[in-house]
């Protein structure tokens, strides 16, 4: 396998395509001129990818990707982008995404809520037009949701938009409010981010136009705070960083222009953390002090593969560790605290021409968008880490406050229904990480058939984990496709992929959809091991404890999961398990590595005293608490044995399910 990807790797490396520099009006104004083109393109593309897939991967069956894809109508807009589920709502709505389109007049922002199983029925979809005001035709767009799950706001070339979701008239044509903010002094775009009090972040690749004395390098971060009232004036304050902040330093055809990064800390507002690829850095903003660290990636030692270089989109994910794609290829992580980076590059290498990325506990999904190759991929990061201590400064800023446009604009709504494909797959295992990649743009063919369609899908760009499923889940946007929605109109396609855990997880999530509503056996995604046999939905929760009428999570998940313990003749260990007012039961499970081993458990309630025990057994115990109290119980695991006992414990706790 691994020989069959080299040769894959030399081949397309010596025919990979030119890398044009497309800045400012040049990439609107080629995006333009493209359009007409583009069926004939995708025609081409997919013709030739589907012979060459064949003929450079030829992967045995097994190498298979189940994927979902759904394509929705659209009115001369298209090219879905930036694309987010909204994890941040106080409501118990699982699977709501978000995505904007990037071309067409007008774009517009979408909202698709899916069934609890995602192939048993339609998902139903809502769009809204975005404002002309300040629009400069072919601008890209960048979406997140707000906090509240309100407002959805919108970074453009031009303008930074705030969607009012619950603001709207009702009617046969009906509309919502939508406030615009010119606030951009140049021409470019980024990533956005918001922080709990809906103030919005972006970077900027320009000078700060009320600075005396402006740096010598362009780049901004701002942060636009809007007021009170739902159409009132914002104050942006700018911070002149450097670095080029806000650019692109290597825009490529397919997925031009890329998406420069910002995100806020999640429990630290005060901290910002972006890219600046010019500099080769990624910075962390600290608007309290008005300081800036920075981190530079040339700093890191190249043992395998190429230099890393141009930092793209970042995330920081709920342990405060910084997640970046890179123009090389690369999936690079900083931990601000230790100042520790690793470095992980994808099986394309600088080719990729990544787009997105998408931390999820203990995998990194990512979008490979370089023309012909369209892939969706996850990474098991390893590899050792190397410090590269920050360079620190101190940056000037400025306040002003920015006119508010507040206007009326129309509201779509409507169902789509799910189409389940199958596409070729391939895993890579290398000392930075275990890489598996669905290429959209191919198929596989069914068992005892050599015929299938290929897929049309291609340069996937935004990617985002769906935390209402197991780890390894993916909603994906498809940048181009040749498919017309149900209503003859170019289709806006986005996209589900489900990775296999290959490997033992940290922080496992009980999913209880395998199939994801695939009416058959397990077959919808047989095209995997898993990591642990008797896991057959790769959530941490072997087959014989897993209710899918209920949520399981391990008691001891992350650095305080249980692991293989040895007890001597006649001891004991005891583990915590906490339980909240919604804890339907305790299940504690302990399997002994010697199958005639004695062990026995018993489990103490938050007073003290015992609410359930097992007989002395050989190899293996269990018990269970029903309708637990609050509090912290303790599982005694005990070996009544004569000789030492290591055993591995199974502690979960039982939830019920939210739909």
């Amino acid at each position: 396998m691994m020989g069959t990807l080299i040769a894959e790797e030399q081949t397309r490396r010596g025919g990979k395509h030119t890398r044009g520099l497309i800045t400012g009006v040049g990439w609107i104004v080629a995006l333009l001129v493209a359009m007409p083109a583009v069926a004939q393109m995708q025609t081409a593309a997919a013709s030739t990818t589907s012979s060459a897939v064949t003929t450079l991967l030829n992967p045995p069956p097994a190498a298979q990707a189940r994927i979902i894809e759904w394509d929705l109508p659209s009115e001369a807009d298209m090219s879905p982008g930036a694309i987010v589920v909204d994890t941040q709502g106080h409501d118990k709505t699982q699977n709501r995404l978000f995505f904007v389109t990037r071309t067409g007049i007008p774009q517009r922002v979408y909202r698709l809520d899916f069934p609890k199983s995602l192939m048993k029925g339609a998902a139903n979809w809502t769009a809204w037009q975005l404002s002309d005001v300040g629009i400069i035709t072919g601008g890209i767009r960048r979406v997140r949701a707000s906090y509240d799950r309100r407002y959805v706001f919108v970074r453009t070339v031009t303008s930074l938009q705030r969607v009012d979701t619950q603001n709207c008239t009702s009617g046969s044509s009906p509309t919502c409010q939508v406030t615009v903010w010119l606030d951009q002094d140049g021409f470019d775009t980024s990533d956005v981010a918001v922080d709990d009090r809906n103030s919005v972040y972006s970077t900027h690749n320009g000078f700060d136009p009320n600075l005396v004395s402006p740096p010598s390098a362009s780049g901004l971060v701002q942060r636009l705070t809007p007021g009170p009232a739902t159409d009132s004036d914002a104050s942006v304050t700018r911070w002149s960083v450097g670095g080029g902040a806000g650019e692109c330093a290597e825009p490529s055809l397919s997925s031009s222009p890329c998406l420069s990064g910002i995100a806020v800390h999640p429990t630290n507002r005060y901290l910002v953390y972006y890219s600046e690829p010019l500099a080769n850095n990624v910075s962390e903003l600290n608007t309290l002090t008005n300081t800036v660290r920075r981190w530079s990636l040339t700093a890191i030692p190249v043992t395998l593969g190429t230099p890393v270089r141009e930092p793209r989109q970042l995330h920081v994910d709920r342990w405060g560790k910084i997640w970046v794609v890179t123009g090389s290829g690369h999936l690079v992580s900083l931990d601000p605290y230790t100042n520790r980076v690793t470095r992980h590059q994808m099986p394309d290498r600088d080719g990729a021409d990544p787009f997105g990325l998408a931390p999820d506990d203990d995998v990194v999904g990512y979008t490979v968008s370089s023309e012909g190759l369209g892939k969706v991929g996850v990474v098991f990061p390893k590899g050792e880490s190397v410090y590269i201590p920050p360079t620190p400064s101190n940056v000037p800023y400025s306040t002003k406050p920015v006119t508010a446009v507040s206007q009326w604009t129309g509201r779509r709504m409507g169902t789509v229904q799910p189409v389940g494909k199958t596409v070729l797959a391939m895993v890579t295992s290398k000392a930075d990480g275990t890489f598996i990649e669905a290429q959209l743009n191919t198929c596989a063919p069914a068992a005892g058939s050599s015929n299938c369609t290929v897929n049309d899908s291609q340069i996937p760009l935004g990617i985002t984990p769906v935390k209402g499923k197991a780890e390894g889940t993916f909603f994906y946007a498809v940048g181009r496709n040749l498919s017309p929605a149900k209503d003859g109109s170019p289709a806006n396609r986005v996209g589900f992929v489900r990775f296999p855990v290959r490997e033992k997880v940290r922080h496992p999530r009980d999913d209880d959809d395998e199939n994801d509503g695939f009416d058959g056996d397990h077959g919808w995604h047989n095209w995997h091991g898993h990591a642990t046999a008797g896991d057959d939905d790769d959530d941490g929760v072997g087959n014989e404890n897993d209710r899918h009428d209920m949520y399981e999570r391990d008691a001891q998940a992350g650095d305080q999961k249980a692991s293989p313990s040895s007890i001597a003749a006649g001891q004991y260990v005891e583990y915590p398990v906490a339980t909240t007012a919604s804890s339907v039961a305790i299940v504690a499970i302990t399997q002994a590595v010697d199958p005639m081993a004695q062990i026995g458990i018993d489990v103490y309630d938050p007073s003290g005293l015992l609410v359930a025990t097992s007989a002395p057994a050989p190899g293996i115990a269990a018990a269970t608490v029903p309708l637990p109290v609050t509090g912290t119980y303790r599982v005694r695991v005990r070996n009544y044995g004569a000789a030492s006992v290591t055993h591995t414990p199974t502690l979960l706790v039982r939830e019920p399910y939210q739909p």
